[in-house]
């Protein structure tokens, strides 16, 4: 695992921290999603009022989405965690490798949680045992954290 600092990308964001996993390894234990999250929430919370507090609620979001990749993506390649702040937002850009019907599951969950009615998504998709992890971890995430999410492909 590789880690670097990068700043100043542009003026309406920086990054604070970059991270390099290889993925097979990522993806050969469980609780790497746990301790990932931990440290990159730890990271970000630094300078916040309630730090801890801060730094509980990022960690369970971020775990989660973890937990999403690490359910669903390629076998070689890479995971990329990227965090940092844009304007007044965080951010955390996940770059992993994915074929073509995971990256298409990834866009209908986004799709989901980007509509004015995905609390009533999310809802149903309590009880739908036929949903696939990753729709019901982004409604989640959209609707409890009031997180926004975007999808591109990387060749």
């Amino acid at each position: 695992m590789g880690y670097q600092n990068v700043s100043n990308l542009d003026e309406r964001s920086s990054k604070m921290l970059l991270m390099d996993l290889d993925i097979e390894s990522f993806g050969s234990n469980w609780s790497y999603c746990d301790l990932l999250s931990s440290y990159l929430a730890r990271m970000i919370s630094h300078n916040r009022l309630d730090s801890v507090l801060f730094s509980s609620l990022y960690s369970s979001a971020v775990n989660e989405l973890l937990e999403v990749v690490f359910r669903a993506h390629s076998s070689k390649g890479k995971l990329q965690c990227a965090l940092g702040q844009r304007d007044v937002s965080d951010y955390l850009e996940l770059t992993f490798p994915a074929d073509e019907q995971v990256f298409e599951e990834y866009q209908d969950a986004i799709a989901m949680a980007s509509v004015t009615e995905s609390g009533a998504h999310y809802r149903q998709a309590l009880f739908d045992d036929t949903l696939p992890p990753a729709k019901l971890a982004i409604l989640e995430l959209a609707v409890n954290f009031g997180a926004r999410f975007s999808l591109s492909r990387r060749e």
